[in-house]
């Protein structure tokens, strides 16, 4: 493993750790007080949360194969 491939790992990782903290901060401001900002309404708020955490775990999943090379013929799609 050449070291360029080293750290596009290594950025891959901080990336994930990244959208993480922007998603668990997001979800977190969505409400002021119990109220959502969105409708008003708390399922508006958990649909998104929902809907977020569905996505990141995707990404995750076809990331994670990406990197560690499950999927051989994505690796040149990805700079």
């Amino acid at each position: 493993m050449t070291p360029f491939e080293i750290g596009k790992i290594v950025l891959y990782f901080i990336e994930w750790i990244w959208t993480l903290v922007i998603f668990a901060v997001t979800a977190d401001s969505g409400s002021v007080a119990g109220v959502c900002l969105f409708d008003g309404t708390a399922s508006v708020c958990n649909f998104a949360i929902a809907a977020g955490v569905i996505g990141w775990i995707l990404v995750t999943l076809v990331g994670g194969a990406v990197v560690f090379g499950i999927l051989k013929n994505s690796s040149g799609m990805i700079p």
